[in-house]
């Protein structure tokens, strides 16, 4: 009955719940509530003696998983980005050259995307989203499209012009 009261970890021990006879003597079994709210039963030696080792319902142990988790996620994505920057750098997508890496700019719901300053074949310096060059999103700092849609509507003129001379 003595450790009935007493908190281990996590675990406080709220009565002895029962016990059992075993070949090497009789052994205690304790109901215990875990300070999450979880109720269970833990056996007298995984609470106190030689290798006390139970300090939770086992949310201690999950928590520290999903902490590992991310710690080796965050600095898989920092060694990411740095592998990412050495590929990137001084490589051309469409007009643009990566020139260095940029800022990381926070969008609205809170994902961080990293950047990169890129020069034009027009002489234009802009700033790019790593993926969009990746993706083949954006080829230019906006000088082909202004291009493409001017030779489109010349194209537009003279084919009208060629239906009003018919």
């Amino acid at each position: 009955m003595g450790l009935i009261g007493q908190k281990k970890g996590r675990l406080s021990i709220l009565a002895l719940s029962r016990v059992e006879e075993r070949h090497y003597g009789l052994e205690r079994f304790y109901r215990c509530k875990c300070d999450c709210g979880n109720i269970i039963e833990v056996r007298g030696a995984s609470l106190s003696g030689k290798n006390p080792n139970t300090q939770s319902c086992g949310c201690l142990q999950k928590e520290r998983t999903a902490e590992t988790r991310r710690r080796i996620a965050r600095e898989s994505s920092e060694v990411n980005a740095m592998r990412r920057d050495e590929e990137l750098i001084g490589k051309r997508f469409g007009r643009l050259l990566v020139l260095r890496r940029g800022e990381v700019l926070t969008l609205a719901g809170g994902a961080k995307r990293p950047t990169y300053v890129c020069k034009c074949k027009c002489g234009t310096e802009c700033q790019i989203y790593a993926t969009y060059l990746l993706k083949g999103i954006t080829k230019s700092c906006g000088c082909l499209r202004k291009e493409v849609t001017a030779e489109n509507g010349r194209k537009l003129q003279a084919r009208r012009r060629a239906e009003r001379n018919k």
